[in-house]
């Protein structure tokens, strides 16, 4: 098999991984608050999203390409949402709306202005996963303040994952097309499957107490 083969195999693969997560949160969905809702429908988008690029690809190289490149936007508004919903300080909250602005302009801006050049997309994955990881490691703090069983609470495991995707994302996003990222590229698949398997620990953490407790805030 060749190394075509091989990565259009393993990428194949790395699609359905999507359905972990989403099996979970199918199970735990009716419990789950709504900023969590928002993080399953992301998971959903994504992987319907992947199925569709790929079977575009022969068909109607232009479209998939876009489609590939719309996730990154929806991806980075919907987490920078998501972040400001569960922030507890105010001045996160206007980071995240701040940093909404400025990634979809900076989104259209970058494609029509260079549709044809990969590299400069992959800067804008790079930068709102920077933001991402930052902070949702501040939130990862601020939950470790508190004293409770962190490996109780379902946002822990979102944050966890959500960290932990967006790090090694940014990393491996920020080497662009060199050498290094062309020998690697398969890690980037096995991330994707680690961050899947603490979302889903994340939705199966839900209790139905969850949901009665959000419904009186």
């Amino acid at each position: 098999m060749g190394e075509h083969s091989l990565r259009h195999v393993i990428n194949v693969i790395a699609t359905f991984t999507f359905l972990i997560p989403i099996t979970a949160g199918v199970l735990k969905f009716k419990f789950a608050s709504n900023h969590i809702r928002l993080l399953f429908y992301l998971l959903v988008y994504g992987f319907i999203t992947d199925l569709v690029v790929w079977q575009l690809l022969d068909i109607s190289r232009s479209t998939s390409l876009l489609l590939f490149n719309m996730y990154g936007l929806v991806e980075s508004t919907i987490l920078f949402l998501f972040i400001r919903m569960t922030a507890e300080s105010e001045v996160v909250k206007k980071i995240c709306i701040l940093l909404i602005a400025l990634a979809i302009p900076s989104w259209f801006i970058i494609y029509f202005s260079y549709q044809d050049e990969q590299p400069h997309m992959a800067t804008f994955d790079t930068s709102y996963n920077i933001a991402v990881a930052f902070l949702t490691g501040f939130a990862l703090l601020k939950l470790g303040e508190k004293e409770i069983s962190l490996k109780t609470l379902p946002m822990f495991w979102m944050f966890l994952g959500l960290f932990v995707f967006s790090f090694c994302t940014f990393f491996i996003s920020s080497l662009l097309e060199t050498e290094l990222r062309q020998k690697i590229w398969f890690i980037h698949n096995l991330i994707a499957f680690i961050s899947y398997l603490i979302f889903a620990k994340g939705f199966l953490t839900i209790k139905p107490a969850d949901s009665l407790s959000h419904s009186r805030e």
